[in-house]
């Protein structure tokens, strides 16, 4: 998703970078001449894409309206079909989340209960399908866009 962002929003339309910071400057999303100044031997093409991957740097897709918001910062439509998947997308997303933070630790304890969480092997086929779907659509919105 970072990747069409990157590519996708420095010819987007100018109100999909409102959240944008400028480079360097993480959070930060006003900012004076004064703080423009250190940049001004770059082009403002350049200055835009490249604050455009610092900010990028920070995203982080955990839920489906994160993608939304992303798809629809791309200047691209978050279709009918796309909004389909955001219910299937959803606990694969947490399951990810729940992986990097808590290192899929249980937290059920007593008897029956692995010190992980279980995956089984249909879930696991189930999300790559989804993710198979969600990737063939966005290319199509990328197409249409």
């Amino acid at each position: 998703m970072r990747s069409i962002q990157a590519w996708k929003m420095p010819s987007t339309k100018s109100d999909h970078l409102n959240d944008v910071w400028l480079l360097e400057n993480p959070r930060k999303t006003k900012f004076s001449i004064q703080e423009i100044y250190q940049f001004r031997s770059m082009k403002v093409e350049d200055l835009i894409e490249k604050s455009i991957k610092s900010y990028l740097d920070f995203q982080s897709y955990n839920q489906p309206t994160d993608l939304a918001k992303a798809i629809q910062s791309s200047g691209l439509t978050v279709s009918d079909e796309i909004k389909e998947l955001f219910p299937k997308l959803a606990p694969l997303m947490s399951r990810r989340h729940h992986i990097v933070h808590q290192a899929d630790r249980n937290n059920k304890v007593g008897s029956g209960h692995h010190k992980y969480k279980s995956l089984n092997l249909r879930e696991v086929k189930d999300w790559i399908s989804t993710i198979d779907s969600f990737a063939e659509l966005l290319i199509i919105e990328i197409h249409n866009g």
